[in-house]
This record gives C-alpha cells, structure tokens and sequence, in this order.
C-alpha cells in the first residue's frame, strides 16, 4: 500500500491471515490497525517520510517493532523497550508474532 500524500486508515482486524504488509507514506498521518485473532505470523515493513504513524498492536500475541528514525519521537508506553526494538510481554511466548519494521523519516510514531 502506498500514500503519496494525505490521510491513511488500514483496518487489518478482520483479515489476520496476512503473512506480509508492506506501507510507505510520503507525507501524512496513517493509523494502521494490527488488533485482531492472527492465524500466522506477519512480516510488515512500513516506510514513513513526514508525518505521524499510529500503530494499533494487538495484546494476545507476540508483538516485535525494530525503529528507525530520524527527527521525531516514538511513544510506546506499553511496550518494553531495548534500543530500537519494541515488544509486548507476549512477545517470544505466543505463536503467531508479528515483526513489524518501521522507519520514519520525521514527525511522530504511536505504538499502541
């Protein structure tokens, strides 16, 4: 998927059987929504140049995000925290995970 410019909402809850994802945006604000009964795991790369990136992550299974960013910030509260590397507490004790890679370029990202 791929935004240009603008607004994106991607709403994956009821299509957990996805084994890869990939988004880039140009300039914008995307909320992607990875909440949901995943059946198999998910290898997501998402690619953000100016804007803000809101993840909605699920809580019953294994969650791993590696960042990189330039200018900007990453608010994960929920998350524990290892460098660049965001997991949940299931993170290494479910089957399915998703790994989910995520560069922003600058402005913000919200991992909840």
């Amino acid at each position: 998927m791929k935004l240009v410019m603008g607004e994106m909402d991607i709403d994956l809850e009821g299509n957990t059987s996805l084994s890869r994802l990939n988004v880039k945006i140009g300039v914008g604000e995307a909320t992607i929504d990875l909440r949901g009964n995943w059946t198999r795991d998910l290898e997501s790369r998402i690619i953000s140049g100016l804007g803000q990136v809101t993840l909605l992550l699920p809580q019953n299974i294994g969650v791993k995000v590696e960042t990189k960013r330039g200018l900007g910030s990453i608010d994960a509260s929920n998350l524990n925290v290892n460098g660049n590397i965001y997991t949940n507490q299931q993170f290494g004790k479910t089957d399915p995970t998703l790994n989910i890679y995520l560069e922003s370029g600058i402005g913000k990202v919200n991992l909840n």
